[in-house]
């Protein structure tokens, strides 16, 4: 009853609207992230989501898989902290490492500090500071980190859809990568932001198995989310478009049912 008061209704083949947001999503961070940065955007990721924060990538062969979220406890200058383990770190732009406010640590200290809120300062030392997003830029070196495509293991119809139920297949994408000194050896960390880009399908520039564009169908391009959902490569675009352009001029303000 509620598509009356629409703009727009997107028929998608049923079970495959994960397939089509993703595609929504490539949109925006490539042309709102990647291609311009849009600071409403890029403020309200950096305070309240947890693409800021540092993951650690583990070494597999000649590639990485992503692992945990580096923590307070891995770092000398914090590993005494009360509850270290469950306090996360963030970066700023001259390579500081800082921990801010509101991670899950924080809640279940023994004498509460007031620090449970989501501030960009600094839990120990209380100076305010600006994390990086992206490490790229930044980076000591590009890792190649394994990520997996699930594009053929789904049918809609269990059995019967031809070619599907298969096991997911690998993808190498890069991603901008640092050097971090712990207690007893050295990690490479990015963070969780370019991951996000990377398993996206958006590049900024790096190697691997990224798409040239939305017409590619790799995941997770407008192009290879037509042949999942029967939507319009172009309806894709166009809606993760405006949906992008009227959050950033309404601050947020934008509705999918």
């Amino acid at each position: 009853d509620v598509t009356k008061y629409s703009d727009l209704w997107v028929p998608v083949v049923p079970g495959s609207d994960g397939a089509y947001f993703m595609a929504c999503i490539h949109v925006i961070l490539k042309e709102f992230y990647a291609e311009k940065e849009t600071p409403y955007f890029t403020e309200y990721a950096k305070q309240y989501t947890n693409m800021p924060f540092l993951v650690v990538l583990e070494k597999d062969g000649d590639k990485y898989q992503m692992g945990r979220f580096l923590r307070a406890s891995d770092i000398e200058e914090y590993a005494t902290e009360e509850n270290a383990d469950w306090k996360l770190i963030m970066t700023d732009g001259d390579g500081k490492l800082h921990i801010p406010t509101g991670s899950i640590g924080f809640r279940w200290e023994k004498e509460p500090t007031g620090n449970w809120n989501l501030q960009l300062k600094n839990a120990v030392t209380k100076e305010d500071f600006d994390p990086l997003l992206t490490l790229l830029g930044k980076n000591d070196e590009r890792a190649m980190v394994s990520f997996s495509d699930f594009t053929d293991t789904f049918s809609i119809y269990i059995g019967r859809t031809e070619g599907k139920g298969q096991k997911a297949s690998e993808i190498l994408r890069e991603v901008p990568a640092r050097r971090i000194k712990t207690q007893d050896k050295e990690l490479l960390v990015t963070t969780a932001f370019d991951l996000l880009m990377a398993q996206a399908g958006v590049s900024r520039g790096l190697k691997g198995d990224y798409p040239q564009d939305y017409d590619d169908p790799k995941p997770y391009t407008p192009a290879w989310q037509e042949a999942q959902t029967g939507v319009s490569r172009n309806l894709a675009i166009q809606v993760g478009r405006e949906f992008a352009e009227n959050a950033e001029k309404t601050k947020g303000k934008s509705l999918f049912i």
